[in-house]
Formats: structure tokens, C-alpha cells, sequence
């Protein structure tokens, strides 16, 4: 005999269980539904359509549609990678707004397949694609995704592009282009029909010797280059933009006219030595062009590039600058002093330390660090290569407010540096030093820095001094 446990009056039983005729969550209408699985990746809707009978019929439902032919690193049966993919978008029942590939047609093979694909989609409500087609190259633009007016976001690599493949884009605003070959007429025409386009990323590409932003028509604000593959070089032609990115293994970019750029993000890889041309190129076609920078962030070899020529120029815009491993050693933190001295406008200075060149003159390797924390007197510090900083009288004019170190390893030499700061900008309210994990993880350790380093004379008697994740916050 089946019995009724008794409910309350929120409908749950005496148990504290739900009764299944009251699953509140299977009675709900598909269109929520819909709603919940936006904010869900494609597998975590899937799981949760096939735990309950009752749902299961949501599949179809599913906005976002992610497809990867490798499963756990692993490829999967790419015939029936095929056959699953071409089921589930036949069978599915409402509009997708964003379609995800990682997939290699193996040339021709199943290049058909892929346009079926795009074109079962590509209409009316699609916002974002993003299409990774491995190593097929010349894969051709479909011009199905040439009748979506509502796609926003679009992600290509290894694709083929022409003239009339870029004008239907009237409402894309974020454009990536990987692996591919962008002749002059196609980057014209990006530029100027996608009236719209405010984020364009061009990784890895070839083919172009200019990128021109003029047209006062233009919204884009952000342009990013990846290690593109000019034989020679190219020239930017860019009148306004808010924020300017370039990863490039060398500099072979040039600069036309002075742009207005708000923030500067120049990384340059290690592997090749700065030759001359790219000193040259550096001094004569960047630090003078690009003078109305608001926000500059180097990384890797860009900032000895930039630093080693800098001269009388002046960034009277600058307000802030970032450093990616930041190499501290007497030359980088000399060209650093005098960056400061030209940038009479910067408030703010974040450095993130390269781990690679940290290691040397270690002290928290030391068994005994404590011991030789407590001998780091004045006369050890004037042993270090400091002399060539002293006749920086003009750093005592600074505007830096905020100092902030990433990956602080505890060298004599960034110690020397922040010692250095700490007697040199007046206008200092807040330094932060955040160690590596080593450090900071071991209180002892974060506190024995955090005291010596607040034993310092200060310039500034409003500076706060913060150390490690516990942010210890000692007075003079």
C-alpha cells in the first residue's frame, strides 16, 4: 500500500523531499528555458536537458552550439564527428545565436558538409561564429553568412576572403582574422563597408602593407596584430583609435602622421636579437609618432627597444604605464627612471616581473633569509650597481601616486628598486608588492619583507605601504 506523506504548506513532504507532481523546474515553459541555457555552455545545457525525461526535448533548444571534433585532447571518428554534427543541426528547433567549429574538412573531403552547416544557420538571429578549420587552408568564405544582418562577432582562420565577401558585414562589430591571407583591397574594404566594426584582430596574417584607419565614418576602437607576416613591413595609417595592440615577433610596423592613441600595448618576443634597422625603425617611426598615449604597456624586448632610444621626447598624455616581464637589472631600471622623467603627467606604475631572469641573487632561497634580511644594511645596498640612478633630481617632480609590483622574487636588486621609488616619489600614496607564491604563502616570509621594506626612508609620508595577499600594512 502506497501512503501520502503529509505536506506543508510551501508543498514540500514532512520528509523535506518534492513531490514529482510539483517539479516546479520540468513545468516551466521551453522559452525559459531558452533564457537558462544562454548563460550555459553547450555541454552543460546538454547534461542538463538529458538528466530529466521530461526535458530532454530542450536539446534542440540550445542557443549557443559548440561543436569540437577532439574529445579529452582526443580525435574523435571524423565520419561520425560528421554525421552527428548535420543530425543535431537538422533536428534542431529554434535559432542559434552562436555557432562554434573546431574542425579539419581534410581539404574537399567534408568541406560540403561544412557549408551545409553554415548555411542551416546562418540566418536571422545569429550573433556570434567562430570557426577554427585546423589546418585546411584556402578554405572559401561561405556567402550564406553574407545574409546574416544580425551577426555581431566573427572569428575566422584559414579561409579564403575576396572584395564582395566583407561589404555584407553592415552590423559586425568584432572581427578576427587568423592564418590568412589579407591582400591590400580586402583590408580597405574591412576599414571602410563595415561601417560598424569597432574590434578588429588580424593573427598571424599576411598579405597587406598597410592598415588605414582615416575615415571619420570609422568606430573602430580597438586593433590588434599578432605576429603578422610582412616580408618587409607595413605602415599604420590610424587616426583614432582608443586602443592599439601589437604582438610581433619583430618590429616591422611603421607609423604615419600622430595618431591619437589612448592605450599602447606593444609586446615583442624574445626570440631574435634587436637589430639596428629595429632601433631605428623604433626611435624614428613610434616614440615620435605616437606621443599622445595616454595608457602604454611594453612587454618582453619592446621595452629595451623603446628605452634605449628615448632621448628628449616628451609624453606630456601619458598617465599610466604597465611593464610584462620586467627584467630588474641596472639597465632596464635606468631607462625606467628616465621614461618616468619624460612622462611628467603618469600617476600610476604597474611592473610584472619576469620570473626567467629572477632567480639570480635570490635571498628567500636562502635557508638563512631571515639572517640575511637582517644584514641587508645601507652599506650592502650602496655595494649593488645604484650610483649610475643618483643624479635623478628630476624624478622629485613626479606625479606617480600608485606603484604596483607583480611576481616580487625577493632579489637584491628589487629591493634596491623599490628602495629607490620610495625615496623618490613625493607625490606616492600607495606601493603594493605582491610576491610569488613561494613567498607568499609563508607569512613569516610576506612580513619579514614587508617590515624591511617599510624600514626604507620615504619621500612621501602619505604612502601606504601593502604586502602579499594578507596585505600587511606597516607604519614607519
Amino acid at each position: 500500500m502506497i501512503t501520502r506523506k503529509r505536506k506543508n504548506k510551501d508543498g514540500a513532504s514532512s520528509s523535506g523531499t518534492i513531490n514529482k507532481s510539483d517539479d516546479l523546474f520540468s513545468s516551466l515553459p521551453d522559452n525559459v528555458f531558452t533564457v537558462i541555457f544562454s548563460f550555459l555552455t553547450m555541454r552543460e545545457a546538454f547534461y542538463a536537458c538529458i538528466s530529466c525525461k521530461k526535458l530532454k526535448h530542450l536539446v534542440t533548444l540550445i542557443p549557443y552550439v559548440e561543436f569540437n571534433e577532439k574529445e579529452n585532447d582526443c580525435f574523435t571518428d571524423k565520419e561520425e564527428f560528421v554525421q552527428s554534427v548535420s543530425r543535431f543541426l537538422q533536428n534542431h528547433g529554434c535559432l542559434v545565436k552562436k555557432f562554434e567549429l573546431a574542425f579539419d574538412p581534410l581539404g574537399k573531403v567534408y568541406s560540403r558538409s561544412v557549408s551545409d552547416w553554415l548555411s542551416s544557420f546562418a540566418k536571422k538571429g545569429i550573433e556570434e561564429v567562430d570557426l577554427m578549420l585546423g589546418g585546411t587552408k584556402n578554405f572559401k568564405f561561405p556567402s550564406s553568412l553574407l545574409t546574416a544582418a544580425t551577426l555581431k562577432v566573427l572569428k575566422l582562420r584559414n579561409f579564403t576572403v575576396d572584395e564582395t565577401s566583407i561589404t555584407g558585414f553592415k552590423n559586425l562589430k568584432s572581427l578576427l582574422l587568423e592564418s590568412m591571407n589579407v591582400p591590400d583591397s580586402v583590408m580597405g574594404l574591412i576599414t571602410f563597408h563595415c561601417e560598424s566594426l569597432q574590434h578588429l584582430t588580424l593573427d598571424n596574417c599576411s598579405g597587406f602593407t598597410e592598415i588605414k584607419i582615416v575615415d571619420p565614418r570609422s568606430n573602430i576602437e580597438t586593433l590588434i596584430l599578432i605576429n603578422c607576416c610582412i616580408d618587409d613591413f607595413f605602415w599604420l595609417n590610424v587616426v583614432s583609435l582608443k586602443k592599439l595592440v601589437i604582438r610581433q615577433r619583430i618590429m616591422n610596423f611603421l607609423v604615419q602622421g600622430s595618431p591619437h592613441v589612448d592605450n599602447l600595448i606593444l609586446y615583442r618576443g624574445a626570440e631574435l636579437p634587436i637589430t639596428w634597422q629595429e632601433s631605428e625603425r623604433v626611435k624614428e617611426h613610434i616614440i615620435e609618432s605616437l606621443g599622445n598615449v595616454k595608457s602604454l604597456q611594453l612587454g618582453g624586448w619592446a621595452f629595451e627597444c623603446l628605452a634605449g632610444h628615448w632621448s628628449t621626447h616628451q609624453f606630456t598624455k601619458l598617465e599610466e604605464i604597465l611593464l610584462l616581464d620586467f627584467n630588474v637589472c641596472l639597465k632596464n631600471t635606468a631607462a625606467l627612471t628616465k621614461l618616468i622623467s619624460q612622462a611628467v603627467g603618469v600617476n600610476k606604475l604597474l611592473i610584472s616581473i619576469n620570473q626567467n631572469s629572477a632567480g639570480d641573487h635570490g635571498i628567500y632561497t636562502d635557508r638563512n633569509f631571515e639572517s640575511v634580511l637582517a644584514n641587508f644594511s645601507d652599506d650592502e645596498y650602496e655595494k649593488q650597481p645604484r650610483i649610475a640612478l643618483s643624479n635623478n633630481s628630476s624624478l622629485g617632480n613626479s606625479t606617480i601616486r600608485v606603484v604596483k609590483i607583480l611576481g616580487f622574487t625577493g632579489t637584491i636588486y628589487e629591493l634596491c628598486h623599490i628602495k629607490f621609488m620610495l625615496a623618490h616619489f613625493r607625490l606616492l600614496r600607495l606601493f603594493k608588492v605582491t610576491p610569488i607564491k613561494d613567498i607568499d604563502v609563508d607569512e613569516d616570509q610576506s612580513r619579514a619583507y614587508a617590515e624591511l621594506i617599510s624600514s626604507y626612508p620615504r619621500v612621501s609620508a602619505d604612502v601606504d605601504i601593502l604586502m602579499g595577499s594578507e596585505e600587511f600594512n606597516l607604519e614607519n
